[in-house]
């Protein structure tokens, strides 16, 4: 019978393990004899928070083991009497684990030998597990520099870089007083967790696996008086019981340097606008802090413009004569800041001015845009008015007064102004040049005129087109381009200039009842054909066509009606049979070689699909009186229907022969 002694020894030679680090056992068993152990077994099952377990086997001369695995051991060897196995098991403690790590190896006879002494036949090693988390912090804004006034987002980072899990880890951050309303946020990776988000200071409780982190986001506004420098420190620290291998990343610190802006903003209006002749203007110059940040040291320089001298200041520190300069020092961000300043024009004073203030303080300003402002002061009052209406070429007298009848051609009118006026472009809607400034119609034979002015409508009168105004500075005359450069036929004429126009001042015109009315001049033109009456003018009941002749083959007579809106003006009438006619003749001087036009109106009342014959001539004559060799003849014959009672025009232009 085989007697043998099997002993058992494990260490890992510690008492205190890491969870998450790695630990290597040392398992020997040993023979005592006095039989060799042919088919021991030697096993060794390892706890659930060791793994990875890889291990190997040495045997000393003659016995035998396995020489390496993996996994819990459960091997079958040969130990000879005085001989030994050796293995060595390495495995990884898991990051969480937490008490104790206890193993247990042991070995066991080949069956049917004999071992008196089993007590020694398994050892265990038990080490207390103490956790050791190495916690990283990182915490930056992004920038080296902030503006006070303007918020700021800090992120704060804990890592975890093991080799334990840390949990019940805390992370601070006591924000600095210049950081206000401050809110954040934290997301963790997964495993990991925190208090998801808060205000004020932070002091969170947390976890962080190995290998994870915690983020925190945080915003403030920085104070808009705080200047040097702004610093904020964050922390994070293990839990009591454990250890930090690396204590010196457990804190990070972001500092700016602070860079004040203050946007200031000016503001300036005066007060009587234009003043009372002989009174000083006022000008009231606010500045206002935009900010971000408060604006120290603001100094407002009004330079005054030529044709104003400073009376006095009121509400800055400083008062000197010349330039004002005005200190108003310290103002916080949202704040203003105002003073007033008081000058007087010249005597004549100028049409107006342009003042300008602007404001600068010892921070810099964002928006330079918005440091200065301007302010125009009118000192005119009085609206232009047009002070005389012509035509070109001229009417004769160099005017055309209410109601004139003009008879030369008029392609161009001029009107003259009281003053300089807004010249600026031919589209600016205050100018003299701007041919929508005008409006020129022509009334319905027949009519009344439906144009009562600039604006509303024109109802039946018909719009005489304006093409374009030209201004000559020396005489304040704009000359108004009319009918695309063609005469205006002739007819019955309103001349509009609107109301909007301005002059240099702003002042609108005064069409003749006040201020921004507008000017209105009614004209008859008689220049189609030169003849002293060439609408019957002048009409009255001993009136007999005067220097017309008629061939009468029935009645003619001559009616004030169904002209014009004038009661001086009238028609031939004439009613006659089939067959018969009549004509009405005026001789009238015409210069040789130039171009004519004769035009009659015609109001025909016939049956239906009656026709008439009307013909306009010229005759040409060498002679005055229309005496002498004929020169010609220039006709337009017409055949004419009933004209439901409207006026028919009939026209013919011609050019006078050389000799007339």
């Amino acid at each position: 019978l085989d007697v043998v002694d099997l002993a058992v020894s494990k260490t890992n030679g510690t008492t205190t393990s890491t969870p998450g680090g790695t630990t290597t056992y040392t398992i020997t068993v040993s023979n005592s004899g006095p039989s060799n152990a042919v088919g021991a077994t030697v096993t060794d099952t390892f706890p659930g928070i060791l793994s990875g377990v890889t291990w190997t086997c040495a045997a000393s001369a003659g016995s035998s083991c396995t020489a390496a695995g993996s996994g819990n051991i459960s091997d079958v060897v040969t130990v000879l009497a005085g001989g030994n196995v050796t293995y060595s098991a390495t495995g990884t403690i898991d990051a969480a684990a937490t008490g104790s790590l206890s193993n247990t190896a042991s070995a066991t006879a080949p069956a049917g030998t004999l071992e008196c002494v089993t007590a020694n036949n398994s050892a265990t090693d038990t080490d207390t597990l103490s956790a050791s988390s190495d916690l990283a912090v990182t915490k930056t804004n992004g920038t080296t520099t902030s503006v006070p006034g303007n918020p700021t987002t800090y992120t704060i980072a804990v890592t975890n870089n093991g080799p334990s899990d840390a949990v019940g880890a805390s992370v601070t951050d006591t924000f600095p007083a210049a950081l206000s309303g401050v809110t954040w946020t934290c997301a963790a990776s997964a495993g990991s967790s925190c208090t998801a988000a808060g205000s004020g200071d932070i002091s969170d409780t947390v976890t962080v696996l190995v290998g994870g982190n915690v983020t925190y986001t945080n915003s403030g506004t920085i104070d808009p008086a705080a200047t040097g420098i702004l610093s904020n420190t964050a922390s994070a620290a293990v839990a009591a019981g454990a250890s930090d291998p690396t204590p010196g990343n457990n804190s990070a610190t972001d500092t700016d340097t602070l860079i004040p802006e203050a946007d200031l903003q000016v503001t300036k209006t005066d007060a009587a606008d234009p003043p009372a002749p002989g009174d000083n203007v006022v000008y009231t110059i606010e500045v206002e802090n935009l900010g971000p940040s408060d604006a120290t040291g603001v100094v407002v320089t009004d330079m005054l413009p030529m044709g104003l001298t400073l009376v006095s200041t009121s509400g800055c520190a400083e008062d000197p004569s010349g330039a004002p300069t005005c200190t108003l020092g310290a103002i916080a961000a949202g704040a203003n800041a105002s003073f007033t300043l008081e000058a007087a024009a010249g005597a004549p004073p100028p049409v107006s001015v342009t003042n300008q203030a602007c404001a600068a303080g010892n921070e810099s300003d964002p928006v330079p845009g918005n440091d200065c402002d301007s302010e125009e002061t009118t000192f005119d009052a009085t609206p232009p008015t047009v002070t005389n209406v012509d035509s070109v070429a001229d009417s004769g007298d160099g005017m055309v007064e209410e109601c004139e009848t003009v008879r030369t051609e008029i392609v161009e009118m001029k009107l003259t102004f009281s003053e300089p006026v807004n010249v600026v472009n031919t589209t600016d809607p205050a100018s003299a040049t701007n041919p929508a400034n005008y409006r020129l119609v022509t009334v319905t034979p027949g009519a009344g005129f439906d144009t009562t002015g600039c604006t509303g409508g024109t109802g039946a009168d018909t719009v005489i087109a304006i093409d374009s105004v030209s201004w000559d500075a020396m005489t304040l005359t704009a000359s108004v381009m009319v009918n695309g450069g063609s005469a205006v036929p002739d007819g019955i004429y309103r001349l509009f200039v609107c109301g909007d126009v301005e002059d240099e001042a702003g002042n609108p015109l005064d069409g003749g009842a006040g201020a921004g009315t507008d000017f209105r001049r009614g004209f008859r033109v008689d220049a189609d054909n030169l003849l002293a009456d060439g609408h019957f003018d002048d009409y009255d009941a001993a009136c007999v066509f005067g220097a017309w002749n008629s061939s009468d083959f029935g009645q003619v007579e001559i009616s004030a009606e169904d002209v014009d809106t004038s009661p001086l003006s009238g028609s031939a009438h004439n009613t006659v049979a089939a067959g018969p006619g009549f004509d009405l003749e005026q001789c009238v001087e015409l210069l040789s070689g130039q171009q004519y036009r004769l035009r009659a109106d015609l109001r025909v009342d016939v049956a239906a699909s009656t026709a008439i014959f009307a013909e306009l001539s010229c005759e040409f004559f060498d002679q005055a009186a229309c005496a002498g060799t004929s020169l010609g003849t220039e006709s337009l014959p017409n055949a004419v229907f009933d004209t439901a009672m409207g006026w028919l025009p009939l026209e013919l232009t011609f050019r006078a022969p050389t000799g007339t």
